[in-house]
């Protein structure tokens, strides 16, 4: 927000103090129903209520029927929440988050301060159903870009804080934007009283979507402003704001610390002031454009204005959809073993009360968070390790990458894995080569991500053992093969030619920073070779976020685990046995749908996997598979670990399994040449999870190479 609009938010807040007080009392002895001092807009609101409900004789008295809600309430609002969606903006590698809602078939509608203009539009995204079900799983998303030529109009923040835009093409998802369902957008004066609760429908700190109602209370007004007082402080800009009746009264715009609050802590009243831009002033406003509009436009406009003009008894009533989407269609199978994280999450609040009807129900309204390298909305009390470097510089000319190179290897051609499922492959750009494939390349590396579970099925990995460099990555210097850094603190990229929605991003681990991080499939390290130019572009490219997985910080820092694994093939294989060869590496996550655990609407991996291939001094062509589990881990919250030890103190007996379970477990197929190079023996393979496993020893590099 501008320091102007935040000045003038603070002058309302003051004004209005004296008349917030007044309705807070009246609440507060439970006389609600007499804060509103306009009683033709009471008695509109009252026989509108009526005729909803459809209640006759003396239960018809206001203070009875309006503290009363219907079991409708429920069933409407599970079917007009799919109308919310989550908006990611990105402008200058700055990304922004918010919410926003359907006005008609064609129209969305989010803050100014969110979208601001067409072009901040044309680099924008709305997700819809980024949701759970009613058994806690995350739903299958529909993504679809913004066309701001065909439709924008936008007034400033400071001002009615809006912008209107088309919707565009979709870019994944099983719904069609007719399916989505829309809010009506009118100018009536029965959908509001003082002293009503108002339900508010939103992304909070970029968590599946959230219900916050009977907890804010509306206790004051002005031409174009609702102000709504609430106990708790997650939200997010660009939100609905709604009656019982799902009525929209407001797009929510602002929110701030209640100020006596702040100077009574212990007092009663509620933390946070929010203030909501009425929508019968945008329905004025987006009213009087139509004469400025060309045809096609003007006729856009007009249909999402016409449905408030309609019969009076059914223009409130809920859009339904044209046909039901509420059933999940997530393909994760609904079992009972399955597991929600047992984690608080950091803008979590104990005293909420959490309900799934299929969509969780929380109690708060706030602001929109942003992320640029690290989050702003990190809870300083966490532990975090999330330190920003300035030497890492992305080169944006993508077409200079090749990539991983599958002829690699002297003499063997080793290809990419196959993907099972295909249909989970998460396409690039339209505009980009190939762009089914969903194959990002990087220098000496390449990437396919999995949109389902929005983190890589793989990353596969060229490695140069003669042409090694190391890089500092605080001051960018290079020097040769020698005194490898690994120090945690980076800056992470978007990638221009994929929708960052599909993927791993910095709110959610801004949120979870205090169990997980953001650990590299492809190493840095890994792809530090060729000439200083390459080396350099290679060590860039892995801080993209298509290369990032959830890593429980122990997991990542600790030799034990997954930097053991990666130390183990690239310095105790390349670089301390003085044969200089080269490697290529496939890495990625194990998902175990029986047994792993989520955190918001994200699949933690049980384990990774990491699959080294190389030809040995009899030219012959040798692989070793391996697997690391974190899912011992994840009850514990961040301490200061301190840098990984030394590579010599690993121990890594442990991790070696068959190439074979490997391909069992992730659906990936590797080939027949790998399978067969496999240096694990064909007798006493262990099984993946059980002790067994420990047995197969390995007590040096020379082990893998026989």
């Amino acid at each position: 927000m501008t320091q102007d609009s935040i000045s003038k938010f603070e002058q309302l807040i003051k004004s209005t103090e004296e008349k917030r007080d007044r309705v807070r009392h009246l609440v507060d002895i439970g006389q609600w129903t007499e804060a509103e001092t306009d009683q033709t807009r009471k008695d509109r609101f009252v026989l509108k209520n009526k005729l909803k409900n459809r209640i006759r004789g003396k239960e018809s008295q206001i203070g009875d029927t309006l503290d009363w809600i219907d079991t409708s309430f429920l069933t409407e609002g599970s079917i007009i929440q799919q109308a919310v969606g989550y908006v990611t903006v990105r402008v200058d590698g700055k990304v922004t988050t918010g919410s926003g809602f359907m006005i008609s078939d064609k129209l969305f509608m989010t803050n100014n301060h969110i979208i601001s203009s067409a072009n901040d539009a044309e680099n924008s995204f709305v997700t819809f159903n980024k949701e759970n079900d009613e058994n806690g799983f995350p739903k299958q998303t529909s993504i679809f870009r913004f066309n701001p030529t065909a439709f924008f109009i936008t007034s400033p923040e400071n001002d009615l804080d809006f912008s209107v835009i088309q919707i565009g093409e979709k870019q994944s998802g099983n719904l069609s934007i007719e399916e989505v369902g829309h809010f009506i957008i009118s100018d009536s004066s029965d959908k509001h009283i003082l002293g009503m609760n108002v339900n508010i429908i939103q992304h909070p700190l970029d968590l599946p979507k959230k219900v916050v109602f009977r907890n804010n209370t509306l206790v004051e007004r002005t031409d174009t402003s609702l102000l709504y007082e609430t106990d708790t402080e997650n939200g997010s800009s660009g939100s609905p704001v709604l009656n019982d009746n799902w009525d929209l009264v407001a797009i929510h715009h602002w929110g701030e610390p209640y100020k006596a609050k702040l100077d009574n802590p212990n007092s009663n009243l509620p933390n946070y002031v929010n203030e909501g831009i009425r929508i019968s002033s945008i329905y004025k406003f987006l009213n009087n454009q139509l004469d400025t509009l060309q045809n096609s436009q003007k006729n856009t406009l007009l249909e999402a204005l016409s449905y408030a003009k309609t019969n009076p008894l059914t223009s409130h009533k809920v859009p339904l959809p044209k046909k039901s989407t509420v059933e999940s269609t997530s393909e994760i199978p609904k079992n009972e073993n399955s597991h929600q994280l047992n984690l608080t999450n950091m803008g979590s609040n104990t005293n909420d009360i959490k309900i799934q009807i299929p969509l969780e129900i929380t109690i708060g309204i706030g602001k929109a968070s942003t992320s640029n390298g690290i989050g702003k909305d990190e809870i300083s009390s966490t532990p975090t390790a999330l330190v920003k470097s300035e030497a890492n510089k992305i080169d944006k000319n993508y077409s200079n990458r090749k990539g991983y190179n599958m002829n690699f290897i002297t003499s063997h051609e080793i290809p990419l894995p196959k993907i099972g499922n295909k249909e989970d492959i998460a396409p690039l750009y339209s505009n980009q080569p190939n762009y089914k494939e969903g194959i990002l390349k990087y220098e000496h590396f390449s990437i396919v991500i999995n949109k389902e579970k929005r983190c890589a099925f793989y990353s596969a990995t060229n490695i140069d053992g003669e042409t090694y460099k190391s890089i500092n990555r605080k001051t960018g210097e290079i020097t040769d093969r020698t005194n490898i850094n690994e120090d945690e603190g980076e800056t992470w990229y978007e990638d221009d030619r994929i929708n960052p929605d599909f993927h791993l991003n910095q709110p959610f681990f801004s949120n979870w920073s205090h169990f997980f991080d953001r650990g590299h499939l492809t190493r840095r390290t890994d792809t530090s070779w060729g000439t200083d130019q390459e080396a350099l572009r290679a060590d860039a490219d892995t801080f993209h976020f298509s290369n990032c997985s959830i890593q429980h910080f122990r997991f990542n820092q600790t030799v034990k685990y997954w930097q053991g694994v990666e130390r183990y093939i690239l310095e105790k294989g390349v670089i301390n046995d003085g044969v200089n060869n080269k490697i290529s590496v496939f890495q990625g996550p194990i998902y175990n749908d029986e047994i792993d655990l989520w955190a918001g609407d994200f699949q933690i991996p049980s384990k990774y996997f990491k699959i080294a291939v190389w030809r040995n001094k009899q030219k012959e062509l040798k692989s070793v598979g391996l697997i690391v589990d974190q899912s011992n881990l994840l009850s514990e919250e961040r301490k200061n670990l301190g840098k990984p030890k030394p590579a010599n103190t690993i121990d890594v007996n442990e991790w070696r399994v068959s190439i074979k379970e490997i391909e069992r477990l992730t659906d990936l197929k590797f080939g027949k040449d790998i399978i067969l190079a496999d240096t694990i023996s064909s007798v006493e393979q262990p099984n993946v999870g059980e002790e067994a496993f420990a047995k197969t020893i390995i007590s040096d590099w020379d082990d893998l190479l026989k």
